[in-house]
């Protein structure tokens, strides 16, 4: 307890009171939790507590029992008023079979003072009732298992006609589930996956199954058609007056769809992994300043954002200044963000405004801000679900449930309105009915009105058209003139060619330039990289971005398999200048060759032999051979050749610069073996560059145990930690290797510490002499995670020490954690760890698969040569699938590689740490982790 006070007295906070309360943890231990507030405030109180950044003032709309546990607020056509009280939240109904608890309420301002004041139930007993969209005369709704229809069709305020519209969903917990309905500019109804949606299809047709892993969704109110749409949100989403898709997920507070979904998926052999982009990344620039510390198991109170949800943009007309801006609530802080979003090249980023402090925060704890909404009166609504608890009981310790009402504030909810000082919102009218009217609305300054009307002359059978997204920027008209004109069925003519040149070289640090041309160049990449290379802005200056850009054109050309279009990138990458720095004589290795060749590397072997080769090595041998090309591929094979003996040379040159080595480095696996290893051998020698021994580590494992066993056995004596960790994981891959591996750790020959915890948990789960050799070195990990945790409490009264804690994590945690500038971040960032409950710490470590999202399931991908991958899938597109693995290596699959994918239904962290960690070290651990 007392090193908790210590660590809350460092936040320069204010006066506030702080109550302790002890509990019995498992076992009998004593452990401390701060319970904070006991006691919810009054409406009126919770309004005192509110402080607003700028000239506004805060209203109550609604209040208990109008509304219990308010998420979303819409008002239909009619100008009507519907919230969606999610009181499932956060463990459903308190007994199995009992009737769900959400509903749907229709609220109404009686005697005309602003405030809400009566209640009709529009909907009751809806499972974890979430999202809200007026269409058709009714409501679409999202729950945890469907997308629902809901109607009144007698006029008496109930919705007597309930159906559902899409199913297919079943995440884990209800942070996880579809949210966010909103109507876009093509009249398709736009939703959040929620992170756990995966296959889903219409209610009316299960046979119709859309998968949509990583990927929010439309569906189209006219043909019912569901199809993926860029980016994955949790819960938040909404579109600007320019139709810009922006959304959120907990620890991401804006993210943005920069390119559409098909765009991404035209071009297979593009390597366009995701359309989206996060334009608030965690930092200095996206920290957040609550006015109260708060008990949280994710703390937003370190600084960063954990809690995320109901992203909004505001298109009222009551507050000019704020048109536009994306605002994003943060329930564990108490607190509304408001972001100011600018051009960024093709895309966006999002910045922060306020000095210090927030658009909206309050020091009432129980003030829990999880919506914004622009109403039709042009006001702001925050729904508050106020509630004691916001994080999911899951994310609690077992003990700490037990002897806790989750549930706290239940029969609480507020709905606050943000107004100009001294302002009464303008009374809400309902649409009008005749087309023409409508029409009008549709440009109005409310963008209530815009879309209403938008959605009403769409269900009437004359929908406004227009694009699916106003621009307003010189960069992004370009990006989406270069979308709308791909190669169609033939390569691209040469003016087209010339502008995606142009646009490259003009915007040559703008990644989603250069996506926008890989997506439309699908038959004429080698023919843009010709004029890229030819024109000089691209290649003038080093930058990973151009090394990229450069890579990922050669690579396309090549898989492509367009004889024509692929020899006039071959030739481009073999072309030397006419003069060369100091007076080097022909040929001379430019910094932006060796990413050319390695996109040729890439490709070929995508070809299907289309080009009469399969692998660039294959290739340059067939460049003597003049009567199967014409002279000029001839001629620039030759040069190929040329220039790949002194990219070999380059790399083992210690006196060459970094930066070129590490270009060249990627071409070594196009090197038999025998070649390969002096190269890999020396690199992988001690006192070598880190960055090309990170570099060399993960090419080494491209040829195999079978073939790099016996030189990693004659490195590992002298090499250095970070090396020798990693040559062990890499024997520790393949059964054959692994068993060899265990046996000489079982003569004493090498530590078994040196194995990480996901190998030791995957190999004690196996067959035969492999597991028995694991459990005997590794033990076996118990299956009573509860009562390794408890044995474990008695290490939170011992005096740890951070420095032998650093040395913990660093042989541990640092494959998958980071904390400052140590580690490497994999698995969930650790940001928060620092004021969270010990005991909650302690059970995230020992119990790692109590409790994941989807987004950290670990998974297993076989290939086809015999290597195995295990790690978490980052991206995927119909030509690979994107694994990071321990340490942050990350390994792109191609699926025609792949012999088997398959989820483990478990994080990364497996259980079993208590193996390769003492009560002492635990200690120690958690004293680092807290006090870094």
């Amino acid at each position: 307890a007392e090193m908790i006070v210590r660590r809350f007295e460092l936040w320069p906070l204010g006066a506030f009171q702080e109550k302790w309360n002890p509990i019995q943890a498992s076992g009998g231990s004593d452990v401390s939790v701060r319970d904070g507030q006991p006691e919810p405030m009054s409406p009126e109180e919770s309004q005192k507590q509110i402080e607003l950044d700028g000239p506004y003032e805060a209203q109550l709309v609604a209040s208990e029992p109008l509304v219990l546990d308010p998420v979303e607020c819409a008002w239909d056509a009619q100008g009507r008023m519907y919230v969606a009280d999610m009181r499932d939240y956060p463990l459903g109904p308190p007994k199995a079979g009992a009737p769900w608890l959400s509903r749907i309420q229709l609220l109404s301002d009686e005697n005309g003072d602003g405030r809400m004041d009566k209640a009709v139930t529009f909907a009751d007993h809806v499972d974890n009732v979430q999202g809200l969209l007026p269409y058709d005369g009714g409501l679409i709704a999202t729950t945890r298992s469907q997308i629902l229809f809901l109607k009144d069709t007698d006029g008496d305020g109930r919705a007597d006609e309930i159906k559902p519209l899409i199913r297919g969903f079943n995440p884990k917990h209800s942070q996880l589930q579809v949210s966010a309905p909103r109507w876009g500019r093509d009249n398709c109804v736009y939703f959040n996956n929620g992170l756990d949606a995966k296959e889903i299809y219409p209610a009316d047709n299960p046979a119709a199954v859309v998968n949509v892993p990583r990927s929010n969704f439309r569906w189209n109110p006219h043909t019912g058609a569901i199809e993926p749409t860029g980016g994955a949100g949790q819960y938040g989403g909404a579109f600007d007056d320019w139709g810009r898709h922006f959304f959120c997920s907990n620890r991401n507070p804006v993210m943005f769809a920069v390119m559409p979904y098909e765009a991404v998926n035209r071009n297979p052999h593009a390597g366009i992994e995701r359309g989206s982009e996060d334009i608030a990344p965690a930092g200095a620039e996206t920290r957040v300043y609550p006015k109260k510390i708060t008990h949280t198991t994710a703390d937003a109170h370190a600084g960063t954002n954990t809690a995320c949800s109901g992203l909004g943009t505001y298109r009222g007309q009551l507050m000019p200044e704020l048109r536009n801006n994306v605002f994003v609530p943060d329930p564990t802080g108490q607190l509304v963000t408001r972001y100011r979003v600018e051009p960024d090249g093709a895309s966006f980023k999002a910045k922060r405004v306020g000095e210090r402090t927030e658009f909206f925060r309050s020091s009432d704890e129980w003030c829990r801000p999880v919506n914004f909404t622009t109403g039709p009166d042009g006001a702001i609504y925050i729904c508050d679900i106020y509630r004691r608890w916001i994080d999911h009981a899951r994310f609690f310790p077992e003990e700490f449930v037990k002897t806790h009402d989750m549930r706290q504030g239940e029969n609480q909810g507020r709905i606050w309105r943000i107004v100009p000082k001294g302002t009464t919102a303008p009374k809400i009218t309902a649409a009008p009915s005749e087309p023409a009217a409508l029409q009008q609305w549709v440009d109005r300054g409310n963008g209530w009105q815009s879309d209403t009307a938008r959605r009403l002359l769409a269900e009437r059978g004359t929908p406004v058209t227009s694009e699916a997204e106003w621009v307003h920027s010189s960069e992004r008209k370009a990006f989406f003139e270069i979308l709308r004109n791909p190669d169609d069925g033939k390569p691209s003519d040469a003016r087209t060619i010339e502008s995606r040149a142009a646009a490259i070289g003009d915007a040559p640090e703008d990644e989603w330039m250069a996506k926008a041309v890989l997506s439309s160049s699908a038959l004429s990449a080698g023919a843009v990289l010709e004029k890229v290379i030819a024109d000089g802005k691209l290649t003038q200056t080093f930058s990973p971005t151009r090394v990229e850009t450069l890579r990922s054109l050669a690579s396309a050309c090549a898989a492509a398999g367009v004889a024509d279009d692929f020899e006039a990138a071959l030739v481009a990458a073999a072309s030397s200048p006419a003069v060369v720095p100091g007076g080097v004589p022909p040929p001379f290795l430019h910094w932006w060759q060796p990413p050319v060749l390695q996109g040729f590397a890439e490709g070929l072997p995508k070809s299907g032999g289309k080009l009469g080769v399969k692998t660039l090595a294959e290739l340059v041998s067939k460049a003597g051979d003049s009567r199967t090309e014409s002279s000029r591929h001839f001629a620039a094979a030759s040069e190929i050749g040329k220039l790949m003996q002194q990219m070999d040379a380059t790399v083992g040159d210690a006196s060459a610069q970094e930066a070129l080595r590490l270009a060249c480095l990627p071409l070594l696996p196009q090197r038999k073996w025998d070649d390969a290893q002096p190269v890999l051998r020396a690199l992988l020698a001690p006192g070598q560059p880190a960055a090309l021994q990170t570099a060399a580590l993960a090419l080494l494992k491209r040829f195999g145990t079978d073939k790099t066993s016996p030189m990693i056995y004659e490195l590992l004596p002298h090499a250095g930690p970070a090396v020798r960790r990693e040559l062990v994981a890499q024997l520790a891959t393949g059964a054959k290797s692994a068993l060899d591996l265990f046996k000489r750790m079982e003569r004493g020959e090498i530590s078994p510490a040196l194995v990480d915890i996901e190998t030791r948990w995957r190999w004690q789960r196996g067959k035969g002499e492999l597991r028995d050799l694991a459990v005997k070195l590794f033990g076996q990990p118990s299956e009573d995670r509860a009562a390794v945790i408890t044995s474990y409490m008695g290490a939170m009264k011992l005096a740890g020490d951070a420095k032998r804690g650093q040395a913990v994590f660093f042989t541990l945690c640092i494959t998958c954690h980071k904390i400052g500038a140590l580690g490497v971040e994999v698995g969930p960032p650790l940001s928060d760890v620092r004021v969270k409950p010990p005991e909650a710490l302690l059970s995230d470590i020992l119990d790692p698969n109590r409790m994941f999202e989807a987004r950290w399931s670990a998974y297993q991908i076989d290939a086809q040569d015999g290597r195995t991958f295990v790690g978490l899938i980052t991206a995927e597109n119909s030509d690979s699938v994107t694994i990071t693995m321990m340490g942050g290596v990350k390994e792109s699959v191609q699926r025609s590689a792949i012999k088997e994918m398959k989820s483990l239904d478990r994080s990364l962290m497996p259980p079993g740490l208590e193996g390769a960690i003492t009560k002492e070290q635990m200690a120690d651990l958690l004293a680092f982790l807290r006090g870094s």
